[in-house]
């Protein structure tokens, strides 16, 4: 109950922050946004729900030193790690950005990787999913890694269905 009560005030503290992107934030749908403008995907708006859900969960992954995905239902989620005072949040955004190369064109999901697998693309398939509409991103560190989690709303990645 108590950890709880403590999420709950870090979610609303959060949440109360004035409305205006911070430099992070700015950056960070600005690459998103960038990406879907070459499909002509409607542009994504930013979320403070979904920061605030990604700072918990950014903080979980540095605090267990573990990478697993949330088990947040109604949301995609996207996680990248790199060495501590290397990565910056450009950088790992970049590595979801590299499975660009692997993508094919006009196909329905999962069908969608010139690898067969769908995992080769699937961070780059949800950042430009048509139907997604907000994102919101957070890191957390620890001695070792930088972790980046960015969440979906709508998610991507739905089986039968084309991504943009």
């Amino acid at each position: 109950m108590k950890h709880t009560l403590k999420i709950i005030v870090l979610l609303f503290s959060i949440l109360s922050v004035s409305s205006a992107l911070t430099a992070f934030s700015y950056n960070l749908l600005n690459l998103h946004n960038n990406a879907r403008a070459v499909f002509g995907v409607p542009k994504l708006q930013w979320s403070n729900t979904l920061q605030a859900t990604s700072q918990i969960w950014a903080n979980t992954l540095a605090k267990t030193n573990n990478f697993v995905h949330s088990k947040r239902v109604y949301t995609g989620e996207n996680l990248a790690y790199g060495t501590v005072g290397v990565f910056t949040p450009t950088r790992l955004f970049n590595l979801w950005m590299a499975e660009k190369k692997y993508f094919i064109l006009g196909r329905k999901f999962p069908s969608v990787s010139t690898t067969g697998s769908y995992k080769a693309v699937g961070h780059y398939t949800q950042i430009i999913w048509r139907t997604t509409q907000q994102v919101g991103c957070a890191m957390a560190s620890n001695s070792k890694r930088t972790y980046l989690v960015c969440q979906y709303k709508n998610p991507g990645n739905i089986i039968g269905s084309y991504v943009y």
